[in-house]
This record gives C-alpha cells, structure tokens and sequence, in this order.
C-alpha cells in the first residue's frame, strides 16, 4: 500500500513483549521483520522504528517497545540486515536517558530513515531530589526550548548524508491547546536557519 500511494518511508514502534529480555525481543523482532524487510526492499519501501522507550510513568515499568537504544538498535539490524529497516530517529528521547545523540547519529547515520523534531527541557533541581526514576525532572519541548543542540544535530545528520524526512513532533505542554500553533511557529522559526 505505502509503495503504491508513493510513501517512500513508514515509521512504527518495535513493539515488544513486556515479560520478555531484550534478547527474546529481538528473536520475535527477527521473526516478524525478517519477511516484512524483503517486502519493503522489494517494494521500495523503508521502515523506520522510532526510539520511543514506552515506559508506562514512574518509576519507569516494563516498557510496551524495545527499540529505545542504540544495544537494541545494534541487535536489531545485526538480526535483520536489510537497509530497508531504520529509525525514526528522536533525539528527545535519547536526552532523558543521558544518551548521547550526536554519536549515535554517527553510528547509525545510514539507518536513519526519518526524523523527528523534539527537544527535551530538564529540571536540574527536580533531578537531584527524585533522581532518575523520579518524575517530574523532565519535558518534552519545541525546538529550541530544551537542551538539544539543534546545530550540532542538523550537522550531524548532514554529515552522515541524511536527506530524508523530518517532522517537528509537538509534545510540548507549554504550547499546547489553543496556543499549538504559536509553539509550532516557535519550532519552525528556531529550525528554519539551521535546515535551509
């Protein structure tokens, strides 16, 4: 269907068993995507799994995906090699659990098959008194109203040669409701320099 109506890419989740490892995960991943890669690539189709953790609040509980980090995405398409298989690539969520976003757009640069726009805001002195499995010491925000580095980031995505999609995704609580479009002018007028 997607090759047909000209979507070159389609973004999903993982997905996942929460009573399974990681590496259980990885075996129904390969079971399931092992066949759905080679329609993709026949089809000129490529999927890209978003980095979403999916934990459920807090303290953080078995996660309903697994795709969230880089050890899964290395498991992931060690299984499955087809480059028809990707992210969706979010460095928010990366932020918030203190991964490293830009070297993980150096690694896995050719696997990005789409990106989403969404920075993080982090409350240093809510962090310190709950610690990471409290709440409340984290946000997602527009670009430009969190700590992501969008320079660095577009560069690095540059760098690696990436010249597909990208969506700012508006998670953000400031801006919401009747004022969604102010945040997404907010968004866009702090990307628009750096993208162009």
């Amino acid at each position: 269907m997607a090759s047909a109506a000209g979507v070159e890419v389609v973004t999903t989740l993982t997905g996942g068993d929460p009573d399974k490892n990681l590496d259980e995960n990885i075996q129904l991943f390969k079971e399931t995507f092992s066949e759905v890669a080679k329609i993709a690539e026949a089809n000129g189709v490529k999927i890209a799994f978003e980095n979403w953790p999916g934990l459920g609040g807090y303290p953080p509980v078995k996660s309903v995906t697994f795709g969230f980090h880089p050890v899964a995405w290395q498991k992931m398409f060690d299984v499955v090699p087809s480059e028809a298989l990707g992210l969706e690539f979010d460095p928010s969520h990366l932020v918030w659990q203190n991964i490293d976003y830009i070297a993980q757009v150096k690694l896995f640069g050719p696997r990005i098959h789409h990106v989403h726009l969404k920075d993080t805001e982090i409350f240093e002195g809510r962090l310190s008194e709950v610690g990471i499995f409290g709440s409340g010491w984290w946000r997602y925000r527009i670009p430009g109203f969190g700590i992501v580095n969008w320079a660095e980031f577009i560069s690095a995505l540059k760098e690696v040669g990436f010249d597909g999609g990208c969506a700012i995704e508006h998670e953000d609580p400031v801006f919401s409701g009747p004022r969604r479009v102010e945040g997404l002018k907010l968004g866009y007028n702090h990307l628009r320099p750096i993208i162009l």
